[in-house]
């Protein structure tokens, strides 16, 4: 009869002990996705820069097409939220990016004081030809 009582006993600490691991886990799984939209988000925008400024070297001085060939290239972003920059020189063009990332985890990290956005920037240079 005392291994039964006991057996209650321990059903409880295992559905706290799950309570507390699936709840770890979850928080990890989660940051593992967030991380790798992140990175997914840079990797495109560093490619959509380095395209436009390569548009840029073959067209020179043609913002507009700079623009949209950089636009054309940023596929699976929101290609309002792009903000496009193109700097001229005598010998370079110049072309940067800044993109807000919207976080999925972002109600709770704006509960706990944190901001739900990360801004991320790519920047690239290519001499005229």
């Amino acid at each position: 009869m005392q291994a039964t009582a006991n057996r209650r006993h321990e059903r409880g600490a295992t559905l706290v002990e799950y309570a507390l691991v699936v709840s770890i886990l979850i928080v990890f799984v989660l940051g593992i996705i967030e991380f790798a939209r992140i990175i997914f988000t840079y990797n495109t925008l560093a490619n959509a820069a380095r395209e436009g400024a390569r548009y840029g070297i073959i067209h020179p001085h043609d913002t507009a097409g700079v623009e949209s060939a950089t636009r054309a290239l940023s596929t699976g972003l929101d290609s309002t939220l792009l903000a496009i920059q193109t700097t001229w020189s005598s010998d370079a063009v110049q072309v940067r990016i800044d993109y807000p990332v919207h976080l999925v985890t972002g109600p709770f990290i704006q509960a706990i004081g944190g901001t739900p956005i990360v801004h991320l920037r790519a920047v690239s240079r290519m001499r005229l030809e």
